[in-house]
């Protein structure tokens, strides 16, 4: 077996964001008298997000959503309460996986794969996700751990030393991701196999996405494709 260790981005990839912000944001623009549609407002927030997670010194993902919030709020001139930021902050444990997601998930560990998960999020919120998938990881490398976001490094090379404990090594690892911005640049650079899951297939918006021109190794349309995918060129 070729890949011994596949790892994942999280949300995007394995958790609907898109949908679970998009009801919450468009919840909150409809309450406050915001004009947006949902693409814009996933826009608006993606770079919102991207904006708060450059900002030194590193900041908790919580504040980061709360102040992405607070951004598109002053974009659309109207305040944001506390309340609200904080509220909206927290509902990140809570967002839906794919429907594809915890079946392949099992079925990938059932094949005796070592699963890893590298996230841009706060480990608190990452219990509800993790629960909400199956527990299914081995290894979980959050920004809170790194004091880092992707597209930077500290991510990659803290699952890459994890994974050289377990006598892993990085051409055994498969890097399964939505986010080319994120995830798939990075990858290319460090010279590990990459599998994009192009989520947003034919719809009209990027949802919570930015844009970048890497090149995926592979490409699938969600967690079904990858497993088949696996099952294509490296069977267990």
């Amino acid at each position: 077996m070729r890949f011994r260790a596949v790892t994942f981005d999280c949300y995007g990839t394995l958790i609907d964001w898109d949908t679970a912000i998009g009801l919450r944001l468009g919840a909150w623009a409809a309450s406050r008298g915001v004009a947006a549609t949902t693409g814009d407002l996933l826009g608006d927030f993606a770079d919102a997000q991207r904006a708060e997670q450059t900002r030194t010194p590193f900041r908790p993902y919580r504040s980061v959503l709360a102040n992405a919030l607070r951004a598109l709020g002053a974009k659309a001139g109207v305040s944001v309460h506390d309340s609200e930021a904080e509220t909206f902050a927290a509902t990140a444990s809570s967002w839906p996986p794919f429907d594809d997601a915890v079946a392949a998930l099992k079925a990938l560990r059932e094949q005796g794969r070592t699963l890893g998960v590298i996230s841009n999020v706060d480990n608190d919120l990452f219990e509800g996700t993790r629960a909400l998938l199956g527990d299914p990881f081995d290894i979980v490398v959050t920004a809170e751990d790194v004091q880092s976001y992707k597209p930077a490094l500290p991510h990659f090379r803290a699952i890459r030393d994890r994974l050289a404990e377990r006598g892993v090594g990085e051409s055994a690892i498969l890097h399964v991701a939505r986010s080319k911005f994120h995830d798939i640049a990075t990858a290319n650079l460090l010279g590990w196999a990459n599998c994009w899951v192009d989520r947003r297939r034919g719809m009209s918006s990027p949802g919570v996405g930015l844009p970048c021109d890497a090149e995926p190794m592979w490409t699938t349309t969600g967690m079904t494709g990858v497993c088949a995918l696996l099952a294509e060129i490296d069977p267990p």
